[in-house]
């Protein structure tokens, strides 16, 4: 799955916002709800060995909300998918791009997130 996938099916959610907040950091992007502007995604790099990828430099990543039940046994599914790059590793998870997630996975995972998060 690519970035580009992951972008374009979140705009497709009913009122969701696609932006980089961060100053200077034009690659992060934060994916939320259009009233609220609360998250329900965040797409960024991360150091690969900070997410048990072998090698230097760093991965494509998207960080979403989920249900820590759910989160336990993805977690022994996929190796692409483990507790959330610095944010909370209870509720949050990180699907790295290039792995074994199927984007089909990835979409009930962004579907997820976004219910979750809503008002």
């Amino acid at each position: 799955m690519t970035r580009e996938e992951i972008l374009n099916y979140a705009k497709t959610l009913h009122d969701t916002v696609c932006d980089q907040p961060f100053t200077e950091d034009f690659f992060t992007t934060v994916l939320r709800h259009k009233r609220s502007k609360k998250w329900f995604g965040i797409l960024l790099n991360a150091p690969a060995d900070r997410v048990g990828v072998k090698g230097n430099g760093d991965v494509e990543v998207l960080n979403l909300k989920c249900d820590p039940v759910l989160a336990k046994g993805l977690f022994e599914t996929y190796r692409g998918i483990m507790p959330a790059y610095h944010m909370n590793k209870y509720h949050w998870i990180t699907v790295i791009l290039d792995s074994d997630v199927p984007f089909s996975e990835a979409k009930e995972l962004i579907d997820l997130s976004f219910s979750l998060t809503e008002k």
